[in-house]
């Protein structure tokens, strides 16, 4: 069986979902940048979400923009 990437108008409940599950609470401006850089596939949404909550807690910062592009920046740079 093949899935395929979430649409654009399942994407935005997914990755809130994912984020919900992990407890964490973003902004609008947060969730929408994002939603931009985000790649469409499941295994990178709950990757990048867990490194965003793992960071957050190891130094106690709030999920914010600045940990989500501390998180995109270092997924970027590992590949």
């Amino acid at each position: 069986v093949l899935l395929r990437p979430p649409g654009e108008e399942e994407f935005e409940p997914i990755v809130r979902s994912i984020l919900e599950r992990r407890n964490m609470v973003v902004s609008e401006f947060s969730l929408r940048y994002l939603l931009r850089r985000l790649p469409r596939r499941a295994l990178s949404i709950e990757e990048i979400s867990a490194k965003i909550s793992a960071l957050s807690f190891a130094e106690s910062r709030p999920a914010g923009l600045g940990v989500i592009r501390d998180v995109l920046r270092d997924t970027k740079h590992s590949k």
